[in-house]
């Protein structure tokens, strides 16, 4: 998939990448969060972008799945990352916080990150 994508140049341009330049608050990502926890409670993975922009090591997606809750404070999301084919990937919400950050994410440090909904409407 990585050589038919032609590097990491269209995959930055790809025409959903552009939220990452965006402005974003935290009200933005707890509703991110709130509708990943509603669709993971359908039974529906749901597809995210996440990214640590403006540091150029995070822009790609991944497939969360499950997720559980602990704390109180903190809802972890199970990811698939095509990445790391082989093992689960966590990206966490600090519910009190309303920020993401990475806490098990291929080849990122762990550390705030920003989390958006892949193709969820005709838009985006």
């Amino acid at each position: 998939m990585k050589t038919g994508l032609g590097g990491r140049f269209w995959t930055m341009v790809h025409w959903t990448n552009w939220r990452v330049f965006l402005p974003w608050t935290r009200g933005q990502q707890e509703r991110v969060a709130a509708e990943t926890l509603a669709e993971l409670d359908q039974g529906n993975p749901v597809q995210l972008l996440v990214t640590n922009l403006p540091k150029v090591e995070l822009n790609h997606t991944v497939v969360a799945y499950d997720y559980r809750i602990y704390e109180g404070r903190f809802l972890e999301f199970i990811v698939y990352d095509p990445n790391e084919p082989e093992a689960p990937g966590w990206v966490a919400f600090d519910r009190t916080d309303r920020r993401f950050f990475a806490s098990g994410v291929y080849d990122t440090e762990p550390g705030l990150i920003r989390a958006f909904r892949m193709y969820y409407s005709p838009l985006l």
